[in-house]
């Protein structure tokens, strides 16, 4: 983030770009080059009305805590949440686009549901997501009927309305069960455009790419190639809602020696998924967290590597169409595509739709029914062993249905309190903005203002910033050393 500092000229309203990177749980953002979120970062070409903002992962911030439960998450949310209500404040529109890796990617849906209840007319938020992982088990989240594991508070975003695009890039090769990696299927507002697709690689191992400076420009090696799917897809998103990248150079791919395209280029795309299809896959299946069972799933082979693959082969095909031969949608995943998301029409799928706080309800209710069943005939007649039945299952359940009902919200709330203490919903009121601001703010979102800034300055006090000084703060804002950063900070060695 550019660093705040006064500007010579006055406030003239605008557009905000915020782009704000979430790494994993273990990356630093500073010291891992070769991660996606640090290397994007990078790229950010920074200015008055492009705002960069970048987090290490909260296992690197915040330590055992973080690692085990996500702790500090809802921090790194308030950092970015404090600059995004400021600029609404100052009457400029804001657009939040936001990528995240891992745990960073449930960082990015923690901070989107926090915001998501301002109206789009005055913040636009794009998610690109890679592998959001809460670090749950599946069966955890199943059985958390408060609402505090990561997978249920980051699960349902349907009251998102300032969400407005979504892509989620799932690796499709599983990791092992107890390694709490299963990836998050979220639900977004119905106004919300969502993409997601399977992608080639394992977690971490998806976003890896290596770097050099030459002539100025960096240069990107992709090895193994399927790494150029996930960058391209993230570098193309973030580019089309609006973030500003520095030039970029050549592109290279080892296992395809004639490769000559480029980073938002989709026919290089194209010819990177038809190089890939020709690689045989091992059959596998990866669970997911889902309401409703989903899971994703690997064939041997198939036509087309994924969905986007398809629809990057058949331009303009509609996946309705009606019945096509080869088509996406009629001819079935299994036929069509290697890897792709499955939809669980079984007896789980249903289950996982139920709430375990409801079915807790409904089987209290069930015996509280039950004991009045038991106690209105045994009353006239004397039968004191059944009353005693009936008055005993009322002195059992009542409480625990008074607890379900009343006791449960503070439970959550304190627990809440104490994990993800920063944790809540955020409310802006056009109302309560200057009136010189909302006479720069169009809240039809028709901004048609000029950029009126000059670029921050050191005063004659400041001392130039060291070179020894970290590129992020842990705010997640840019340090001088990183705006002032050179060719050199750029350069990398791939790391294993």
């Amino acid at each position: 983030m550019v660093e705040w500092r006064p500007f010579k000229q006055a406030v003239v309203f605008m557009n905000k770009v915020i782009s704000v990177f979430f790494s994993g749980t273990d990356h630093d953002i500073d010291n891992d080059p070769n991660e996606l979120a640090s290397v994007l970062a990078r790229l950010i070409d920074t200015s008055p009305n492009q705002l960069l903002m970048g987090f290490s992962g909260c296992g690197v911030e915040f330590g055992r805590r973080g690692a085990i439960f996500g702790t500090g998450l809802d921090e790194q949310c308030q950092q970015v949440i404090t600059v995004v209500e400021s600029e609404i404040m100052q009457g400029h529109k804001v657009t939040l686009n936001v990528f995240g890796f891992s745990r960073g990617a449930i960082a990015a849906l923690l901070l989107a549901k926090q915001l998501g209840e301002i109206s789009r007319s005055l913040l636009e938020i794009n998610l690109a997501l890679l592998d959001p992982v809460p670090g749950n088990l599946i069966t955890t989240a199943q059985l958390d009927i408060l609402n505090i594991t990561l997978a249920n508070k980051t699960m349902d975003l349907t009251d998102a309305n300032s969400v407005k695009d979504v892509l989620t890039l799932y690796p499709h090769k599983p990791l092992r069960t107890l390694a709490v990696h299963a990836p998050l299927m979220t639900k977004y507002s119905p106004g919300t455009h969502l993409t997601e697709e399977v992608v080639p690689g394992c977690h971490a191992n998806a976003q890896r790419q290596d770097i050099a400076i030459v002539d100025g420009l960096p240069q990107f090696t992709f090895n193994p190639k399927g790494n150029f799917v996930t960058f391209a897809n993230v570098f193309s998103f973030m580019k089309k809602h609006g973030s500003r990248f520095k030039k970029i150079g050549k592109v290279t791919i080892p296992d395809m020696p004639e490769f000559a395209g480029s980073l938002d280029d989709e026919s290089a795309l194209l010819d990177v998924y038809g190089s890939l299809n020709e690689i045989a896959e091992t059959p596998s299946s990866r669970a997911c967290h889902s309401g409703t069972g989903r899971y994703i799933t690997t064939k041997t082979t198939a036509r087309y590597y994924n969905r986007q693959h398809y629809l990057l082969a058949n331009p303009g095909a509609d996946i309705n169409c009606g019945g096509c031969q080869d088509c996406y949608e009629h001819s079935g995943y299994d036929k069509v595509l290697r890897l792709s998301i499955q939809e669980n029409k079984g007896i789980t799928a249903i289950l996982n739709e139920i709430s375990p706080a409801w079915i807790v309800k409904i089987l209290l209710s069930a015996l509280i029914i039950a004991g009045l069943v038991a106690l209105i005939p045994a009353l006239p007649f004397g039968m004191p062993l059944l009353a005693g039945i009936a008055v005993g299952i009322f002195i059992f359940t009542l409480p625990l249905a008074l607890a379900m009902v009343f006791i449960e919200s503070i439970l959550e709330w304190c627990v809440g309190q104490f994990c993800y203490p920063q944790f809540a919903i955020r409310y802006v009121d056009p109302e309560k903005i200057t009136p010189s601001a909302l006479a720069g703010l169009s809240l039809k979102g028709d901004y048609t203002g000029e950029v009126g800034y000059e670029l921050p300055v050191l005063n004659s006090n400041q001392q130039p910033p060291s070179s020894s000084a970290r590129f992020f703060n842990k705010n997640g804002a840019q340090t001088p050393a990183g705006a002032e950063e050179t060719d050199s900070t750029m350069t990398a060695q791939a790391r294993s």
